[in-house]
């Protein structure tokens, strides 16, 4: 049976509801393979996939595929932290995530939260305090994305900008800056200095969420070096080890 023929046979959760049809799932199917497009370096086959995708220049920036909680078998949101909790069970932000941000970035108000009591973490280099948690979900109820509209058109910026099409850079960073709150982009209409742009609104907008950004895009830019150590003593691998068991695995969000 092709694709977008006769009735849709799986049962899915209401994360995907929007997206629960052959042609729903076929858009989420051309966002996953834009972004391992984007990790190929197949700038137009990124944009390829995001023309088939669920992408949408001016839509809600959440839109997307996700992870229900609330109900069996999974009731709580693994990754909601109690604000101000009196443990180190926590997603703390690194100093570094802090004092690189703009000011007025609506992205630090949402997703970083200043405690009321410091946590002391214990690192490589000695005790780190911790003055900000992970506040991105606001109750232990919440879903989880998958891919979000916001990553997609990240992917859009970045696409154009390694093809030297930079009116369409602009316009794709200028949603998530004006999104952000803190303007259209004004800096250099140069390549380097776009994807420097883009890789930062990357580092705010895609901030401790799965499949680590961060180090993958530090990784195929090779800027691994950028990733600062200098507060936790901490070391930057250069590939990702295969973990022993599933059940194991675990991702470093913290930068």
């Amino acid at each position: 049976m092709a694709a977008g023929e006769g009735n849709f046979p799986f049962s899915l959760t209401s994360g995907f509801n929007g997206y629960n049809t052959f042609a729903g799932l076929s858009q989420v199917n051309r966002a996953i393979t834009a972004r391992l497009n984007a990790y190929r370096e197949d700038w137009q086959g990124v944009l390829t996939a995001l023309d088939e995708s669920f992408m949408q220049l001016n839509g809600d920036l959440n839109a997307g595929p996700s992870h229900p909680y609330g109900a069996a078998p999974d009731i709580f949101n693994p990754l909601f932290y109690v604000p101000n909790a009196a443990v180190n069970t926590i997603i703390v932000v690194h100093p570094s995530v802090l004092q690189d941000t703009t000011a007025g970035d609506l992205r630090v108000r949402r997703k970083f939260l200043r405690r009321s009591n410091p946590v002391t973490v214990t690192t490589d280099a000695g005790a780190l305090v911790g003055t900000h948690q992970d506040a991105r979900w606001p109750a232990n109820t919440a879903s989880i994305p998958f891919i979000r509209n916001e990553e997609l058109i990240l992917l859009k910026a970045e696409a154009h900008a390694n093809l030297n099409q930079v009116p369409q850079a602009v316009e794709a960073i200028n949603i998530i800056r004006n999104a952000a709150g803190i303007g259209p982009y004004s800096g250099a209409q140069t390549q380097a200095a776009l994807l420097d742009e883009i890789l930062y609104q990357r580092r705010y907008s895609l901030w401790a969420e799965p499949w680590g950004h961060r180090w993958i895009d530090a990784r195929r830019y090779g800027r691994l070096n950028q990733i600062p150590t200098s507060f936790d003593g901490g070391t930057i691998f250069t590939q990702f080890p295969h973990p022993q068991a599933e059940l194991s695995w675990d991702l470093y969000k913290g930068d």
